[in-house]
């Protein structure tokens, strides 16, 4: 049946973007039953939902004894309880107010979300699926309710003016009726346009805008201690628990002095020594110095450290020979950070002067984000195992090695699921079972045009195609989307495409999911050493090789061989050579951008 035409909703409620649909039913028809089994059908297809549902009774969402519900039933208007994982608001209408669904939505954060279920708000004006069970004996809200746009009925129903009716016993069908309706209709109109040749490419640094608006950060945490914290991402700034230095100190091996007492006698008395990590314990008088150690504690009184150098001794007393100034050789309590100060930022990356500055302030633990887990299979019926007997046509698979070689350096769990062949069933299994295991999914192979294809197609079946076709060389055929709560990324089946993608897409997505920031890629200026050939479209990576001549210039070779397939060339190069979209190459002497790989592994 043709589908009704529903209100202007941007206009009704204030701007919205997000789809909206309600289920609009009497009292006891199973309203919430029903959204409990089609909400995880719908997260399950990848969509995000959100959820408004209308009581015409007092409730309560909190408990007796709770500090929110207290500080609530103490006068508290409004309550908003927060954290890591959640966020929840509780007001009070005062007076009782009647709640209007354009209010609503006008308070409802609908950041990241595909569609919003509605369950109430029957009388108010935007599309809705009534539910109705004739044992119940109530009437039927359509066609008095002309934003009705289908009926979900465990019975059959009279004729009725052409409507769409569902059972209401099926939800895998609701779910495809709402999907049509109202969230496949946008991905499945994206992925038909991309399966024509001439799609428009998209540019790398939409794509990578594109995915960053998508992308949310896992947010499990878990304490780690610090020798098991090399590479992971703290999940909350980190405070300094005391002054650093704890305490002034000497910078080097000499005499702590009275800077003063320089200029006013010809010789100080040696009072003493200060060792590192045992204090002098009295303070020195005019005219004293006590010998010192670096690091050992300066001794009260003392303002300045005399290097050994430039003392002469005699016996028990030294001359100074030039003058010094008060604070010089002294590390001053503090200086490097006080205590309360912030040590170290939510999102960065631990490395291993992190973890001195993390010990330095008696650190044993700290508090990171769960390892991000990525499944990740290769397609391909030419495809054998390492050991395998090869057949004619047949290849082994090097794409499952370098892929876990890559996750490895990522920094995250990687779980390998082998290979699969190019058979639709097998590819729709496998993926549906990596989304079910992981938090991000990741396939090499059969995203292309060829009949024999079929990783694209089996996305957009079981989930959401985001986008398809970067323009990049090598690397054009590569996916972007979701199975239910998983993110997909399909790359091309050529190694070194595999390879580009990676690092290029692949790596800054993974980054944004294990909640640090994707810093710029760190690109320099290099002198070309021979011809590069490139024909005008896209940007390109061309492989090549870099160092620093006699004259401290960095200059860089191109492969003769920059074909996707020649892993050869990929395992000689240090470097991307990176051609802007719009040029035909580089000559001899040109000055071209080069990325260096060592720089795409942290």
């Amino acid at each position: 049946m043709p589908l009704k035409p529903i209100p202007d909703l941007r206009q009704a409620f204030g701007g919205t973007d997000t789809p909206i649909l309600g289920f609009a039913a009497f009292s006891g028809t199973g309203k919430t039953t029903l959204l409990r089994r089609l909400i995880p059908i719908l997260v399950g297809k990848g969509l995000r939902i959100g959820l408004i549902k209308h009581s015409h009774h007092a409730f309560e969402i909190d408990q007796p004894g709770k500090d929110s519900y207290e500080l609530r039933q103490a006068g508290a208007s409004t309550v908003m309880l927060s954290s890591t994982n959640r966020r929840a608001m509780i007001r009070e209408l005062i007076p009782p107010t009647e709640p209007s669904l354009a209010e609503e939505l006008r308070s409802f954060d609908q950041t990241g979300l595909d569609l919003i279920l509605v369950e109430g708000f029957k009388r108010e004006r935007f599309p809705k699926i009534e539910l109705h069970r004739p044992a119940l004996g109530k009437p039927l809200l359509y066609p008095q309710d002309d934003t009705i746009i289908a009926i979900a009925t465990d019975d059959e129903l009279l004729p009725l003016p052409p409507i769409t009716q569902l059972d209401l016993n099926d939800p895998d069908r609701i779910a495809n009726f709402v999907l049509e309706r109202c969230g496949r209709n946008r991905w499945q109109a994206a992925f038909d346009h991309c399966n024509s040749e001439p799609a428009k490419l998209l540019p790398l640094d939409l794509v990578l805008r594109k995915m960053s608006e998508v992308i949310q950060p896992v947010e499990a945490v878990e304490w780690v201690n610090l020798k098991q914290a090399l590479g992971r991402i703290l999940a909350e700034d980190v405070r300094a628990s005391l002054d650093l230095p704890p305490f002034s100190n000497s910078s080097m091996d000499g005499y702590a002095v009275r800077a003063e007492d320089i200029a006013r006698f010809e010789a100080l008395k040696v009072v003493g020594t200060a060792w590192a990590g045992k204090s002098f314990g009295s303070p020195i008088a005019v005219g004293e110095c006590v010998r010192i150690f670096t690091g050992a504690a300066a001794p009260v009184g003392a303002d300045a450290v005399v290097m050994q150098e430039r003392v002469t001794c005699h016996g028990d007393t030294i001359t100074v020979r030039d003058p010094i100034e008060a604070g010089e050789n002294v590390r001053q309590r503090g200086s490097e950070i006080k205590s309360g100060a912030t040590l170290l930022n939510r999102g960065k990356r631990v490395m291993p002067a992190d973890l001195g500055l993390l010990a330095s302030q008696g650190h044993a633990d700290v508090l990171v984000r769960r390892k991000v887990r990525v499944a990740f299979l290769c397609t391909g019926d030419e495809l054998r195992g390492v050991g395998q007997t090869l057949q004619e046509g047949q290849i082994y698979d090097s794409n499952r090695y370098v892929m876990h070689a890559l996750l490895q350096q990522a920094g995250v769990n990687a779980i390998d699921l082998g290979v699969v062949a190019d058979e639709p069933a097998s590819i729709r299994s496998l993926i549906l079972e990596a989304a079910a295991i992981a938090d991000a999914v990741i396939t090499s192979g059969g995203v292309s045009l060829g009949e024999a294809d079929f990783v694209t197609r089996t996305l957009a079946e079981v989930g959401q195609v985001h986008f398809w076709k970067v323009a990049i060389k090598p690397g054009k055929p590569f996916v972007f989307g979701r199975v239910g709560p998983a993110y997909f990324f399909g790359l091309p089946g050529n190694p070194v495409a595999v390879m580009a993608t990676f690092y290029q897409i692949v790596r800054p997505a993974l980054r944004w999911m294990m909640g640090a920031p994707n810093p710029d890629p760190i690109r320099l200026q290099a002198i070309c050493g021979n011809r590069l050939v490139k024909a005008r479209g896209r940007l390109e990576f061309q492989r090549g090789f870099y160092r620093t001549d006699e004259t401290g210039d960095l200059r860089v070779v191109g492969f003769s061989g920059q074909g996707s397939h020649l892993l050869t060339e990929m395992s000689r190069a240090n470097c991307f050579i990176v051609l802007p979209a719009e040029s035909e190459g580089a000559e001899i002497g040109d000055r071209v951008e080069i990325q260096p790989l060592e720089f795409l592994t942290h």
